[in-house]
Formats: C-alpha cells, sequence, structure tokens
C-alpha cells in the first residue's frame, strides 16, 4: 500500500507518463479512499487515462462519478488538456462539462491566505509564501513555518484560480501581484510588519511568481527566496 499522496501521485504519474494507463486506473481506483482530500486529482487522472485508451463512456462515467461527489474541474481543463482534447463534442462530455461549469460557478469561496506570527516584538519581518501550481496553501503552510521561530511573519496567500477541486493555480504575475497586494492591504490593518524587511518566496511556479515580483519591484521586497523553480522566468529568462 503507498503510504503517502505523494508516494501515490509519482507512481500513478509514471505509469501514465509510460503509457500505462490501465494500471494508472488499477491503481487509482484502490486508492480512491486513501487521500479523500486528494480526490479530484484522483478522478482526473482516471478520467485522462481513460480518454488516452479511447474509452469514452469511461471517461465520462468517472467524470460523472467525480461530479457527484461535489468536485469539479474548470472548462479550461476539460477542454484543452491533450488527454481530454478528443472527447469535446461528445454529447454526453458537453453535457457533463456545463454540469462542472455550474458547479464551478456556484462554489466560489473567498480569497484565502494563511498567516503566523512570531511571538516576539513588533514589527515584524514578513516572509510572503507563494504555494506551487496544483497545490494550495494548507499542502505548503507548514513547509514554512520554520521562519516564524526566528522572528518573521510568515504570510501565504492562495492563488484564487482554481482549475480542478483543492488545487490552486498562479496564471499570471499581473494577477498574482493583484491579489498579493489585496491581501497585503489587509495584513496592514492587523499586523505591524517592518516593510522595509520583506522576502518573497514561492515553490516551483510559486518561485516563479516570486522572483518576477522581486526583481520588478510590484511588490516591497528586498530578498527571493526559491524552491525547486520553474515556469516562463526560468524557461525564457531574457524576458
Amino acid at each position: 500500500m503507498t503510504e503517502t499522496f505523494v508516494e501515490l501521485e509519482q507512481k500513478a504519474t509514471a505509469f501514465f507518463n509510460d503509457g500505462a494507463y490501465q494500471h494508472v486506473l488499477d491503481l487509482l481506483t484502490v486508492a480512491e479512499t486513501q487521500f479523500p482530500e486528494e480526490l479530484g486529482f484522483n478522478y482526473y487522472l482516471r478520467i485522462c487515462a481513460a480518454a488516452r485508451l479511447e474509452d469514452v463512456n469511461q471517461a465520462c462515467d468517472l467524470l460523472a462519478a467525480a461530479l457527484a461527489h461535489d468536485l469539479w474541474f474548470a472548462e479550461t481543463v476539460l477542454r484543452e488538456s491533450p488527454s481530454l482534447v478528443p472527447l469535446n463534442g461528445h454529447e454526453r462530455f458537453e453535457a457533463l462539462v456545463a454540469d462542472s461549469i455550474a458547479k464551478m460557478d456556484s462554489s466560489a469561496t473567498e480569497p484565502v491566505v494563511k498567516t503566523a506570527v512570531p511571538d516576539t516584538p513588533p514589527p515584524y519581518p514578513l516572509l510572503l509564501a507563494l504555494h506551487g501550481n496544483g497545490s494550495s496553501v494548507a499542502a505548503e503552510f507548514g513547509y514554512w513555518q520554520a521562519a516564524v521561530s526566528h522572528g518573521w511573519c510568515v504570510v501565504a496567500p492562495q492563488s484564487a484560480t482554481m482549475m480542478l477541486s483543492g488545487r490552486y493555480y498562479w496564471t499570471s504575475t499581473e494577477t498574482a501581484v493583484a491579489e498579493i497586494n489585496n491581501h497585503l492591504t489587509r495584513l496592514k490593518e492587523l499586523y505591524p510588519i517592518d516593510w522595509h524587511n520583506v522576502v518573497v518566496g514561492g515553490f516551483s511556479m510559486g518561485a516563479d511568481v516570486a522572483l518576477a515580483i522581486a526583481l520588478s519591484g510590484a511588490l516591497p521586497a528586498r530578498r527571493f527566496l526559491l524552491v525547486g523553480p520553474g515556469g516562463p522566468n526560468f524557461h525564457e529568462p531574457e524576458n
């Protein structure tokens, strides 16, 4: 039995990349109840695997089951994922896409930001921590909290863009800056922050956004901290 979700995700993704789509279906079907908080990813990869096997009925059955579990997927995911493009135009798939969009629209939530404040005299230096794409604040906040014991206020805003249930994405630096600025405006009213001592950090695509923010001066960050960076600023550094 796979012990952690990361191990399960890595194994399922390896099967998928090797073209072992039936193994993906078998593995994730057995693990469906093991990680209920990651059910959206579980169903998404199974839908893609069924589509790769050219089993339209099974792919639609899985999408219908996901919606029945109160999950949803953004229209971009369902229409533009390479595995799912061949399903576009199928009558049942189109109806399920419409249902998913409606469910997504009805599940809009307030912006999420998580904050940890040190037990030291203010003002506090600020570490702004950005999650990776396809992740969430809940999944990554714990990795940044060590800074609190060193006197830092740690603030982790969550992107407002959710492509599938529970997984959030930074789609552009401009959008990220606007969202983060809104969080920082509220933060100024709540905590005494040393705005001359701000570090912006992030993981994966969050690191890409953090780098762009720091180098452009879009936010008052003096330093940046990048963990496993990836994204357009690393693939096209001349931009």
